[in-house]
């Protein structure tokens, strides 16, 4: 009797993943029609390996590259940045960079330690990024962009001429 309550239930259970299986294979295959076609590398002697539309993956850019580009993306927004200002703040975007890198190890082991760790980066970046722009600068750093009213302006440039007034409370 034992026996046969264990073979009707791993029958169940098989049947259950059979049919899980099948629905998710033709689910895929309906919102994806591509999902059902192999992407075979076709090889021949004499020819150069052809693939089909398989593209890269993105390579991902440098910590010094990533520092350049979020002083370039700061310098179209804070259009008086001098060469001394954008030296400086190449640098403490690069020292931060690399405190993440060193942070992401400690997010391995420990989330709450991660979080103060991040939290106490980001101020200390801020802080010093404030001390080297001017106040004028600083006004036009810590306002967001304008959201464009259409979304699909979303990929043009704007133009940021000046900081709005501060409202008081």
């Amino acid at each position: 009797m034992m026996n046969m309550k264990k073979a009707i239930g791993a029958a169940m259970l098989a049947a259950m993943v059979m049919i899980a299986g099948v629905t998710y294979a033709q689910d895929k295959a309906v919102k994806d029609p591509k999902a059902t076609k192999q992407e075979v590398k076709v090889e021949k002697k004499d020819a150069p390996a052809e693939t089909s539309n398989v593209k890269p993956a993105p390579k991902m850019p440098s910590m010094e590259e990533r520092a350049k580009q979020s002083v370039d993306r700061l310098a179209e927004r804070v259009k008086d940045l001098t060469a001394d200002q954008k030296k400086k703040l190449l640098d403490i975007h690069l020292a931060s960079f690399k405190q993440a890198d060193a942070d992401k190890e400690l997010a391995k082991t420990d989330m709450e330690k991660y979080k103060v760790a991040s939290k106490e980066r980001v101020t200390k970046m801020r802080d010093e990024v404030k001390a080297i722009l001017t106040e004028a600068q600083w006004k036009v750093y810590t306002t967001p962009p304008p959201r464009p009213a259409n979304p699909e302006d979303a990929n043009k440039k704007v133009e940021v001429k000046d900081a709005p007034k501060e409202v008081k409370k």
